[in-house]
């Protein structure tokens, strides 16, 4: 008689449908992961992380009330879970229920007082002048980050020691190096010879001729200063990795402005020395976005708020001139018109020519970030460095 199969083992199943739950909802496709995560909770209905899954499935489809629930249940079997209490602070906050949602974030920062989403969410709730207005433009990703896209999923299942990765990452750091080393001297011998040779061009951070002497001159330099010391980020290992995979990726694809912005997330964080380094050596290999594709183009609000890690990176906004000053700064419309209520936020933009836009005139804007300043509690400016500024034509 044939033996009998051996049965599949639940615990590996379950985590096997963990995993793909996981996987799921790192490339955003959330009602397939809620439901392989529902399939793996009927395997294991005490597994606070799997709930907590499924509360982030259900977050990011805006089912709030089932988000709750799952949130509340993962507290209620581990008490101090930090994402859980995070995403339940998302919902409180959408549904009017603030105080409830500071409660949360104080409790997350009892636990671990250098939680970023808290540390941040904490701070913003403080400050704003209007809990409503605050409330109505947040998104999930401020309170829970979906999983890390894993590229090489086998690679989980291997113990490589800790001597072994640093020397992988050093022999990357070498390679980088290498080709750095090859690509300047490209463009040395290019400029001795007649070519595009960098030497002596203008900085594009700092048109000249900008009058400093001002309060909105004074203002720019603030902004300039603060950009290039920005307060630290706290990131895991795994957060950094995965972070530097994108930055590559992005170069890659010659998706410059988000690798821009990746990198400046990772140098003004507390990653290890060889991961900034390897970030340092990146920069090396950015360019210019091209206007036709802006392939990421990130909205005011955004960069009010994480001012110097949008340091350099380049906006397209459709907006509208308000007043030209000092024939150098050109104020346009604010938060508004880029799709937001806020009236706090002043946009300037640093041109040699903007004293030839009228108030009221349609311009498309184009350039990079040049910092942020606090002008009071209530009004902030982001300063952009105008690229190319182009009218648009109103219709009869």
């Amino acid at each position: 008689m044939m033996a009998e199969a051996s049965k599949p083992d639940p615990r590996a199943q379950c985590a096997l449908r963990a995993a793909e739950g996981e996987r799921l909802l790192s490339i955003r496709r959330f009602a397939d992961a809620f439901d392989v995560l529902d399939q793996a909770l009927s395997e294991d209905r005490r597994n606070p992380r799997i709930i907590v899954l499924m509360g982030i499935a259900c977050l990011y489809q805006n089912f709030h009330e089932d988000a709750e629930h799952f949130f509340r249940k993962a507290i209620d079997l581990d008490y101090d879970n930090t994402d859980a209490r995070s995403g339940l602070a998302y919902v409180l906050m959408k549904s009017d229920r603030a105080a409830e949602a500071a409660e949360e974030l104080c409790d997350i920062l009892r636990v671990a007082p250098h939680h970023r989403f808290a540390r941040k969410r904490f701070q913003e709730l403080k400050s704003a002048p209007s809990i409503e207005a605050y409330a109505a433009g947040l998104h999930p990703s401020r309170f829970v980050a979906l999983p890390a896209k894993k590229r090489f999923e086998f690679l989980s299942t291997l113990h490589i020691p800790p001597y072994i990765r640093k020397i992988a990452i050093g022999v990357i750091v070498l390679c980088v190096l290498l080709l750095i080393y090859i690509i300047s001297s490209q463009n040395s011998y290019s400029g001795i010879f007649g070519g595009p040779g960098k030497e002596g061009a203008p900085d594009p951070n700092f048109p000249s001729g900008t009058v400093l002497d001002t309060d909105i001159g004074k203002s720019l330099a603030r902004a300039m200063k603060a950009a290039e010391n920005p307060p630290e980020l706290f990131l895991s290992d795994p957060e950094v990795s995965s972070l530097l995979a994108r930055a590559m990726d992005s170069l890659k694809f010659g998706n410059y402005n988000e690798a821009r912005y990746i990198l400046n997330r990772i140098l003004a964080s507390n990653a290890d020395h060889i991961s900034l380094s390897t970030a340092r050596q990146l920069e090396n290999f950015l360019k210019n976005p091209p206007p036709d594709k802006m392939d990421f183009n990130p909205d005011l609000t955004s960069i009010d708020q994480e001012g110097p890690l949008y340091r350099g990176v380049y906006v397209q906004w459709l907006t509208q001139v308000v007043r030209a000053t000092n024939g150098n700064f050109l104020q346009v419309a604010p938060a508004r018109y880029h799709g937001n209520e806020d009236d706090s936020i002043q946009v300037i933009v640093v041109d040699d020519n903007a004293h030839n836009y009228a108030r009221g005139t349609m311009i498309e804007v184009f350039g990079d970030v040049l910092g942020v300043d606090k002008i009071s509690d209530t009004q902030n400016v982001v300063y952009l460095a105008g690229k190319r500024l182009v009218r648009i034509q109103r219709n009869p």
